[in-house]
């Protein structure tokens, strides 16, 4: 269930609300948004349900947001009335510039009255940390402990991270991941991290006691004349975060964002699925890819030799649970084009065959620990393994976030198109729900490629 209900107006407050929702997931939080696009039918089944599930409500009033809750039908009207019903600690974030209607509705006056934060495009990323300060901390679902918490290990620094990062495409704020590897000789950290396979960064920072890193990056190319300063806390024995502040090269501009580090987690195996990992997968899968989305019936398939369908899964070496999986097979050109709807990828036409990483998902607790992002490395592996040089990949993109282009990019793929509303057709037809939108589905796919 989700322990926090984002409420924002698409127009005009759909890049906070996903820059607020990255933020809450890196934080540990489970926060749930846009649902805006539900059918009316399912009001009672779904919205009533997240929000009593909620302990936190956060409203985002960017300019206009609510000039049309004079209608009883309207959703953020709703959704507010049932906030303040159901006694969610309601926290508001509103948009410098925003003014109240004259005609705003009695039961709505009370949101006057709750304390504001102020934002802008400028000001978001410091005012996200002042929000955490008001949120409530809910029960951990899974309290399974990845890391000890000795006096030894809390504070030290040291090993691989996967790194995540603001950055800015296309005049927008974007969330980036990157490894990032690191070594401490009392107290002097050096190490790199890279994106992709053309730019690489070395680090150099200090410690300052147990609970502050500080230091510079630059760029390794001499093609790139990127460099910048960061300051990291420690959180615990797993997280650093902070902000980056530096001369962005591709921008042509001084850039700052939030800057977080996660020890990767390397207590598990991956391994080819078995029949007794399907509980385990379709759990994870309902979770993340929408309910339905992916049946017992098309998973058994990846058992069958008859198919090329292969499945992988990553499973706790302590536990032996299954934490995350990926689905890969082998396609030849008319089946990349029906991927691609169409679309004829130039760069594959000599191919007879192609390797498509189709899907990978993660349980919520383990997330942004690189699991993900060594579930693909572990398909492009055996692909290669078995003569293959083409590669493709669908991820579907919501809010302009789109959920694993950052690991793809990061190996070596780059994006080839995006095609909207691409399961709007097949939610619809086979009745699954998507966790962004509900049913039907409006997110746009992004198709990766790779040709080396």
């Amino acid at each position: 269930m989700f322990d926090t209900f984002i409420s924002y107006r698409r127009s005009g407050g759909g890049a906070v609300a996903a820059r607020v929702y990255d933020y809450l997931r890196l934080k540990g939080y489970n926060p749930f948004y846009d649902i805006d696009k539900m059918s009316s039918g399912r009001f009672d089944e779904q919205l009533k349900a997240n929000l009593r599930s909620a302990e936190n409500y956060i409203l985002i009033l960017s300019k206009g947001a609510l000039d049309r809750c004079s209608n009883d039908e309207d959703w953020v009207y709703r959704e507010i009335i049932l906030a303040l019903e159901y006694n969610l600690n309601f926290i508001v974030l509103v948009e410098e510039g925003f003014v109240y209607p004259e005609d705003l509705r009695e039961e709505l006056q009370v949101v006057k009255m709750f304390q504001a934060i102020e934002y802008s495009e400028q000001t978001i990323s410091s005012r996200l940390d002042i929000l955490s300060g008001y949120i409530r901390r809910a029960k951990k679902q899974d309290d399974t402990p990845i890391y000890g918490d000795s006096a030894e290990t809390r504070f030290k620094i040291g090993g691989e991270y996967m790194s995540y990062y603001e950055d800015v495409e296309d005049g927008r704020v974007v969330m980036r991941r990157a490894p990032v590897v690191l070594r401490n000789f009392c107290g002097l950290v050096t190490g790199h991290t890279w994106f992709g396979t053309t730019q690489a960064w070395s680090i150099r920072a200090r410690m300052y006691g147990k609970k502050r890193l500080a230091g510079t990056y630059f760029a390794k190319s001499s093609l790139d004349d990127g460099i910048g300063t960061f300051f990291l806390n420690v959180v615990d024995a797993n997280t650093l975060e902070g902000f980056w502040s530096g001369y962005d090269n591709a921008n042509n501009t001084i850039t700052t964002g939030k800057y977080v580090f996660k020890r990767r987690f390397k207590n598990y195996s991956i391994r080819h699925a078995t029949v007794s990992d399907l509980p385990g997968v379709i759990k994870i899968a309902d979770e993340q890819l929408g309910e339905g989305y992916l049946t017992k019936e098309i998973l058994e398939k990846t058992l069958d030799k008859k198919y090329s369908d292969e499945m992988l899964v990553a499973v706790h070496n302590s536990t032996g649970a299954v934490i995350a999986f990926s689905l890969y097979r082998y396609i030849n050109q008319s089946e990349a084009q029906n991927i691609g709807r169409g679309y004829e990828f130039r760069d594959m036409m000599f191919s007879s065959e192609i390797g498509y990483v189709a899907t990978v998902a993660t349980k919520e607790s383990f997330r942004n620990y690189g699991i993900g992002t060594a579930l693909v490395e572990r398909c492009i592996s055996n692909m290669r393994a078995d003569g293959i040089n083409c590669f493709i990949s669908t991820a579907w993109k919501h809010a302009g976030i789109i959920n694993i282009g950052s690991v793809l990019e990061n190996l070596g793929f780059t994006r080839e198109l995006e095609i909207p509303k691409y399961w709007y057709e097949s939610s619809l037809r086979e009745g699954y729900s998507c966790p962004q939108c509900g049913n039907p589905c409006y997110c746009s796919c992004v198709i990766y490629t790779m040709t080396k």
